[in-house]
């Protein structure tokens, strides 16, 4: 029998139980690359594997946000769970808004999802370092489960110390679409759709941007949108420049070194010198770098692989890109990272069901449900052997240079892994403010940028929260 109960907070809990039948019940309360992670002494986590074995009866709850195509793809997920698993009753916990805030409330209050997703860098770095998250290693060992299948890159965003805090469930980056139609109408060589070609170079970027930029249809067809202080919007042309935010021991921001100042400017002359790409109040009018880009707004746009979203809504034709390659890169053409990681809640902060939710999570990772996963939401999957099929290079559909997106993976740049992370991008996008509204150079703001930064990462060193134990 199916029962709808109270709806709050735009949550929507969805159980499985038995034979995988749904019910929609209650209301989320007010809160929301080594192989199996080996390694010794790591900050914070449950490290111990339980003894092996299922009870049957337990609920594993399943917290998540996303799109709606996300929550279509986990009752999926969790319908086939259960048929496999008809002793373990689940529960879905999705979560579109403040997901991440939610989240965190969960924990805090001891009464945490048994799984969920998580960011890589700074989100499972500070959740693990703080004891939140269930050490997988162990469990890995204990079941002998394989790994051999991820991307090695992509299993790495999720470790700490040397140990696996979360397997993940896409492998995202950020890679440039270009809209091929008003590339032809220009008359303008597309970009090549391989990181092998060193022609694609800031210089040619500026070239096909200039060409493409024009007035039309009672407003300005722009060469090149993106989002100007957004983390990874800006961070993917740093590291396509060989730029660095932190050094190695993350004790000093590098962001006033030349190949990050160099990238800054270029990405400020984009706007006030070339005017290619639009200043902040005319990137609004456009429609932002997604709704531009539908709109023909934006001839390239900075986007992460939301393939799924971009063939339902993209009228016409298109394709992805690498960012182009800096003049300071040296060879270490890089593209940004991204993605979500599945995770399970510590015995430390209230995890009860560990075995439990450690079979969903396997179950989730296994070929057949992320083939799943790539076929309903359109990502980029974390299997080599699903990345290499059909599902997700269909030659059928768009893009045509899809294998950007995995072939990207030896030049993955991940975002950085350090606690704060709040703090330091909150200082940051303060000081870019500047470079967009053009009343400072790239130098001059990155300089500022320095300063606040190296003092958050001075307090992290004085507290040791970072140290490996």
């Amino acid at each position: 029998m199916n029962t709808v109960g109270t709806m709050t907070r735009r949550s929507v809990v969805m159980r499985t139980g038995g034979a995988g039948a749904g019910v929609m019940a209650g209301a989320l309360l007010a809160a929301c690359g080594a192989q199996g992670g080996a390694g010794e002494g790591a900050a914070g986590g449950a490290g111990a594997a339980p003894a092996a074995g299922v009870r049957a009866g337990t609920t594993v709850s399943f917290f998540h946000g996303g799109q709606q195509a996300e929550a279509d793809a986990r009752i999926e997920l969790l319908k086939a769970f259960s048929a496999k698993f008809p002793q373990i009753k689940t529960e879905q916990m999705y979560t579109p808004q403040d997901t991440a805030g939610k989240l965190d409330s969960l924990l805090s209050a001891g009464t945490p999802p048994d799984i969920f997703y998580i960011a890589n860098g700074a989100d499972v770095t500070t959740k693990a370092a703080r004891g939140s998250l269930q050490e997988l290693g162990p469990l890995a060992r204990r079941d002998k489960f394989e790994t051999g299948d991820f991307f090695e890159t992509a299993l790495g965003l999720y470790q700490l110390c040397g140990k696996q805090y979360a397997y993940p469930l896409d492998f995202p980056n950020q890679e440039l679409y270009y809209n091929v139609e008003l590339f032809e109408q220009a008359g303008v060589k597309p970009p090549p759709t391989n990181w092998d070609d060193a022609s694609w170079t800031y210089d040619r970027f500026l070239d096909s941007a200039r060409r493409l930029t024009k007035e039309a249809g009672g407003g300005t067809q722009w060469g090149y949108l993106t989002a100007h202080s957004s983390f990874r919007n800006w961070w993917v042309w740093v590291a396509a420049n060989g730029g660095e935010l932190l050094d190695k021991d993350n004790k000093t921001c590098l962001l006033n070194e030349p190949p990050a100042v160099e990238a800054f400017q270029f990405m400020q002359d984009l706007v006030f010198k070339h005017r290619v790409m639009p200043d902040p109040p005319q990137y609004t009018q456009a429609g932002t770098n997604l709704n531009g880009f539908f709109n023909g707004r934006g001839a390239m746009s900075t986007l992460p692989p939301w393939l799924g979203q971009v063939r339902r809504d993209m009228k016409q034709r298109w394709d992805v890109a690498p960012h182009p390659k800096g003049t300071n890169s040296k060879g270490r053409w890089a593209c940004a990272g991204g993605g979500t990681g599945l995770a399970l809640a510590s015995t430390g902060v209230g995890g009860k069901n560990i075995n439990e939710a450690w079979e969903l999570l396997k179950f989730a990772s296994t070929k057949e449900q992320v083939e799943v996963f790539t076929r309903i939401n359109g990502i980029v999957p974390p299997l080599k052997s699903v990345a290499n099929s059909p599902v997700f290079a269909d030659p059928a559909q768009p893009p045509k240079g899809i294998k950007v997106f995995t072939d990207g993976a030896k030049y993955l740049r991940p975002d950085p892994s350090i606690v704060r992370w709040n703090d330091i991008t909150r200082a940051i996008t303060e000081e870019l403010g500047a470079l967009w509204n053009n009343s400072a150079n790239a130098r001059t703001v990155t300089g500022n940028i320095k300063t606040k930064v190296d003092a958050i990462l001075k307090e992290i060193q004085a507290s040791g929260e970072m140290a490996c134990k």
